[in-house]
């Protein structure tokens, strides 16, 4: 072999290692995600009272509203291929709620310091964030879509506020395949193909001294091109497409005051949309509708329809809502729900007013400032938060009432606590711990941080000490329970 023959033949061998360590780079780079960002949702600003470390959004509850939120987008988008989306809890920096990372999503523990509303599931809609909105918007990155592309695909959440997968987005993701790739193709030595370098990804890092590729003829392969153009938004639906969302929230109110929220009605197709029938699907009870079917709504507009909501009774209320339509898909249910509390706030002051008879267990959540008291008969909670309270009177029937004190509300909390029993027979039970009771009038005096009045009798919780202090004025007509078990005393000044 001649000398020059042998150049040529190093060469080439050196220009055929150089193009095998560029794909050995770039393969290497790709599979550990270099230069791929992850798609954050951000909370619309700061927590005014974060929830504390004690309000973390468990695993399990998690898993259950992502398999929610997964439905959520197949009913909208049948045939979309949802399969192998994971979603873990993170303790995400700033304001990020949630993030998207290939498949892979991250949900802040604590919603930013605001909480999730899976997590305080009987405070007021507008308390926490809805985390079922933010994995519906993380779902859509996963799918391809990015921030603005629809109205889920917004860049920040505010508590309360409510993202719906609707028809534009299935359109959306119908176009859009975030796997594929139209970019060329480099074929290793082994065969296998590997992607070249595009614009979100930072290209590999080349060393100077690295043999530069030369072909045949002397010159020297140009990168592949790289498309930039800006892709056409898709075109409307063909026929008429309504779109309307599935969960619609009439909020808080106390009992027997009407509240209403507005349910929109949009066309998002090329034809009109004629909507036979709107109407409850069973007795709505508590909910209402105003609304003269039949109804047309013209390509691209919309129509509102208010839904009111006058509880006679406190606790969460639901109902189903059924849209009949010309819409080739067929009926749409939305669901409606409503919360009612018997609390009443004035100034400062919160007072709580029962049904008829009291029978509550009275519990304080230290970690989000929300005092709730808890009927064990229909099983429901109804929640306050104390932002802005310095003052809370807890109000009897004019039956025989009984409340329970909480150990979580028997330490001081800041906040002035008032049990007035009113008529009838009334008794408080106190707390599991160690108790001093204090009866300092006819039927009035103190445990923990608790005042009293209006109360005929008292009871000690079972296996503690209670120790019952009376002053000179002090008067139970019904006397005092200690409670079985434990160890109990009467002290008369």
């Amino acid at each position: 072999m001649s000398s020059g023959e042998s150049d040529a033949l190093t060469t080439r061998l050196l220009s055929a290692l150089g193009l095998a360590l560029t794909i050995v780079t770039f393969a290497l780079t790709s599979s550990l995600g270099v230069g791929h960002e992850a798609h954050d949702l951000t909370a619309s600003g700061p927590a005014a009272s974060p929830v504390g470390d004690g309000a973390s959004l468990s695993q399990a509850d998690l898993d259950a509203a992502l398999a929610a939120a997964l439905g959520d987008w197949q009913a909208a988008a049948p045939g979309v291929d949802v399969s192998g989306i994971t979603a873990t809890v993170a303790d995400l920096a700033d304001l990020r709620l949630g993030s998207a990372a290939g498949s892979a999503i991250t949900i802040d523990h604590d919603a930013a310091g605001h909480g999730w509303d899976v997590t305080f599931p009987s405070a007021a809609p507008d308390a926490h964030m809805d985390l079922s909105s933010v994995l519906r918007h993380e779902i859509g990155h996963v799918l391809g879509l990015e921030h603005g592309a629809s109205p889920l695909m917004v860049a920040t959440l505010a508590p309360g506020e409510q993202l719906t997968v609707s028809s534009t987005e299935a359109a959306l993701v119908a176009t859009t395949d975030p796997a594929s790739d139209d970019s060329p193709t480099f074929v290793s030595d082994t065969g296998a193909s590997e992607a070249p370098t595009t614009a979100s990804d930072p290209a590999p890092t080349t060393d100077e001294s690295a043999p530069t590729i030369v072909t045949d003829d002397g010159s020297t392969p140009s990168a592949p091109p790289t498309d930039t153009s800006t892709p056409a938004p898709p075109a409307p639906p063909s026929g008429p497409v309504l779109d309307v969302v599935s969960t619609l929230d009439v909020g808080s109110t106390t009992v027997d005051v009407t509240t209403s929220a507005t349910l929109e009605l949009r066309n998002l197709g090329d034809a009109p949309l004629d909507v036979s029938d709107v109407s409850w699907v069973g007795d709505p009870v508590v909910f209402g509708l105003d609304v003269a079917a039949p109804i047309v709504v013209s390509p691209g507009a919309s129509v509102a329809l208010s839904v009111t909501y006058t509880p006679t009774a406190a606790g969460p209320h639901e109902a189903t809502l059924r849209v009949t339509s010309s819409d080739p898909a067929g009926t749409a249910d939305v669901r409606v729900v409503g919360t009612t509390t018997r609390w009443q706030v004035a100034g400062t002051r919160a007072t709580f007013t029962p049904d008829a008879t009291l029978d509550h267990t009275l519990q304080l959540d230290p970690s989000s400032s929300r005092i709730e008291l808890h009927d064990p008969l229909v099983g429901v909670t109804d929640g306050l938060d104390l932002a802005g309270i310095t003052d809370v009177v807890i109000l009897g029937g004019a039956a025989d009432d009984r409340l329970v004190l909480d150990a979580s509300a028997a330490g001081s909390s800041g906040i002035g606590l008032l049990y007035d029993g009113g008529a009838g027979t009334d008794v408080l039970i106190g707390p599991a711990g160690d108790t001093s009771w204090s009866v300092t009038g006819p039927g009035a005096g103190s445990v923990a941080a608790l005042a009293f009045l209006g109360l005929e009798a008292l009871g000690g919780a079972a296996g503690n000490r209670d120790e019952f202090v009376f002053a000179p004025e002090g008067t139970l007509t019904h006397g005092v329970e200690g409670g079985d078990g434990g160890y109990d005393t009467l002290v008369l000044d």
